[in-house]
């Protein structure tokens, strides 16, 4: 058997209905979303702030700490932002419109600890808390966060794929095929994998994805603690994560990190490379199924194309 040859027909045919092209949507060279990169009159300094705000529909890219967060990262993130929602479908589109959503850009996790937050931690978490007459939800991306700097990466598409799947995606058909599309891929991973272990050598693949670190306190069988920003939305955040995680490698590859809860049947770590959704693999036999090329990704990505790169 040649690795990614495997078919998902039998396991996705009866899942992934409508997931081709949609030729409807197609044809905007700019976007309709109202992307504002500050607020006037308003001061990120203390949760008091939050419903002195005036907030219009549409996404807020806002830099909470001008004096640790440098113009440039956050231009990073606005570019970012305005490349996704001009090249996402006319619905989506207008979905993000409906709603008033914040991007928010602060150094690091301490800035919204409950022990001691700073000052702009404190209006973050009182926005994303208790700012639902100003503000339908709130991600952010760090700066300085364990060395790590969301803004020179493609983190800001994941953010805003969780935006899109926390507050918006209940209302809209592309929110009820994103569902559909991770049903599918928690579908195809284990179909893939009995298809690779019934080969005569067992070529290494994912095994399982752990849906317990995005569960955000709506999975029975996890125990994991929603956090402050995402308890509000009260939904199982997975969808998001996976799309958004597939979204960024489509955009930026190998500067993606990918999905952490994927598991190797042999321990291995999951490869950083390869054409995601390809049926005609690129890399090596023992690489493939343990790669962006294993087939379980399939559903997103045609989820993706239709949806979220109509005019790209």
């Amino acid at each position: 058997m040649r690795a990614g040859s495997i078919s998902l027909a039998l396991a996705l045919g009866l899942v992934v209905t409508g997931c081709g092209e949609d030729k409807s949507n197609s044809g905007n060279t700019a976007t309709t979303v109202n992307i504002y990169q500050s607020i006037d009159n308003c001061e990120f300094t203390s949760a008091q702030d939050v419903n002195n705000c005036p907030l219009n529909k549409g996404v807020y890219v806002l830099n909470f700490d001008p004096s640790n967060i440098s113009a440039s990262e956050h231009q990073a993130v606005v570019t970012r932002v305005t490349n996704m929602m001009t090249w996402a479908s006319r619905d989506v589109q207008n979905a993000f419109n409906a709603k008033t959503l914040v991007l928010g850009v602060i150094p690091s996790q301490n800035d919204v600890d409950p022990s001691s937050p700073t000052p702009a931690g404190e209006f973050v978490v009182n926005l994303a808390l208790n700012g639902k007459s100003v503000v339908n939800g709130v991600e952010l991306l760090f700066t300085q966060d364990g060395g790590i700097n969301e803004t020179n990466g493609p983190t800001t598409y994941q953010k805003m794929m969780q935006l899109f799947d926390y507050y918006i995606d209940d209302q809209t058909l592309a929110g009820d095929e994103l569902d559909t599309a991770y049903v599918a891929f928690n579908i195809a991973i284990p179909f893939v994998a009995a298809q690779a272990n019934a080969q005569s050598v067992v070529l290494p693949h994912i095994s399982s994805y752990d849906y317990c670190p995005y569960s955000n306190g709506q999975i029975p069988s996890c125990t994991n603690d929603p956090d402050q920003i995402h308890e509000a939305a009260g939904v199982d955040m997975n969808p998001g994560a996976v799309a958004g995680t597939v979204y960024e490698y489509m955009v930026e590859g190998s500067k993606t990190s990918p999905l952490g809860e994927l598991e190797i049947n042999d321990g291995s770590k999951f490869i950083n490379k390869g054409i995601v959704g390809t049926d005609d693999p690129t890399l090596l036999p023992h690489e493939v199924l343990r790669s962006w090329e294993n087939p379980a990704f399939i559903p997103m990505v045609e989820y993706l194309n239709k949806h979220f790169f109509v005019n790209r």
